[in-house]
This record gives structure tokens, sequence and C-alpha cells, in this order.
């Protein structure tokens, strides 16, 4: 539900220092980092936007937060009220103390606090989830649901319908994850990295350890 990476990175400072202007958004619909990434970059609900993840327990439930939640209630609030919502976190265990240490129900007061920080006032937050209930209202946003890292496939749909344009794509920290378990599925971004770059001249990757200005 909330998302524990750190939200500041130096590409995306140097996006805004330098007014780059983006045609269109891949981004991984985790917590609410991927609405603060698009908000950081000037993402209007008139450019292209594909929301991914390997699991539809995220796709669903940021669905539903896209079109009911009214940001004035605490994000774990509404999601503890909405049936949906609630039924994700139930099923994925984001209810229990230690699941996910340090993102358990005991901290989730502090993460929106500390959210409406990172966000600069609440009021950004609302205006971004406008947006995004408008895009979403309105078809204008693609859901898939792909592992990203390992399925190659995948990333070819997804890459066939993105245009020839400036592009950011949010990588989150998988293969971070992949770098410290296993070479092999480590060695696959550089694989997907040269097959993202061969349908864009134009491209912005944004993960823990990977960024990159082409």
């Amino acid at each position: 539900m909330y998302n524990t990476e750190k939200y500041k990175n130096k590409f995306v400072k140097r996006a805004k220092l330098n007014k780059k202007k983006f045609d269109q958004f891949v981004m991984l619909p985790s917590g609410l980092k991927f609405a603060w990434l698009l908000h950081q970059l000037n993402w209007q609900p008139d450019k292209k936007l594909v929301l991914y993840d390997v699991s539809s327990f995220p796709i669903a439930f940021a669905k539903e937060m896209i079109l009911t939640w009214d940001v004035s209630t605490p994000l774990h609030d509404w999601a503890m009220s909405h049936p949906v919502a609630k039924g994700i976190l139930i099923a994925s265990g984001q209810i229990n103390d230690g699941i996910r240490p340090g993102a358990g129900p005991k901290e989730w007061d502090n993460m929106w606090e500390n959210e409406i920080k990172l966000w600069g006032g609440i009021e950004n937050i609302k205006s971004t989830m406008t947006k995004l209930k408008e895009a979403e209202v309105n078809g204008d946003i693609s859901w898939c649901t792909v592992n990203m890292a390992t399925d190659q496939l995948g990333q070819e749909l997804i890459f066939d319908n993105l245009d020839d344009t400036p592009t950011v794509f949010w990588l989150s920290n998988i293969f971070d994850i992949f770098r410290k378990f296993s070479f092999s599925l480590y060695s696959k971004f550089f694989n997907f990295k040269k097959l993202f770059f061969l349908y864009s001249p134009s491209k912005f990757i944004i993960a823990s350890l990977f960024s990159f200005f082409l």
C-alpha cells in the first residue's frame, strides 16, 4: 500500500532542472510513488500512461484507489473501509505486522504523514489523483499484468504499443533484488535495456540502482 523505497532521485531532479518533457510514461503502480513521479515529471492526463505489475493485486488496488479514494482520508483508512482494497490487503498479507518489516499497520499513520511531507502537501496528492481519475474514466490508462524482468514477450507487447517519443520507464527496485539473489536474472536487465532502447531513442529509465538518460 505504501512504497518503502526512497523517493528522491538525482535523475528526476536533473529532468526538472533541464525542463525535460516526456510524452509517455510506463510505471509500476507501487503505493503512491508512481503518482509522485508523475507529479514530479509534470505528467498530464493527455499523455500516454501504462501501469504494469507482475501481480494482479497491485493493479486492482491502484484502479480502486484512482477511482474511489478522496485523498482527504488517509490511504490506509480508505483501504480498510473499502471492500475490494481491504480484500487485497488481506490476501497479500499486508494487514499483518511483520510481513513487510517497517511497513505494517502500526506504521501506517506515520507513513501517511511522511507521504504528505514527501509530496510537499496533501494538495499535490489530490491534484495528481484527480488527473489520474480523469485519465482512467476516459479510458486513457493502459493496464498490464506482466513480469517485466523475465517476460520478453510481455516486454515486446508493451513496447510495440509505445510511440517513438521521449519516454519515462519506472522499474522500481526489481533488478536490485535480482542482482542480490540471481546473476542470471540480473543479467536479464541488460537484455531488457537493449530492447527498450531499440524501441525508443529518447528514454529515461528509473530504478533504485539503474537510472539512465539517453
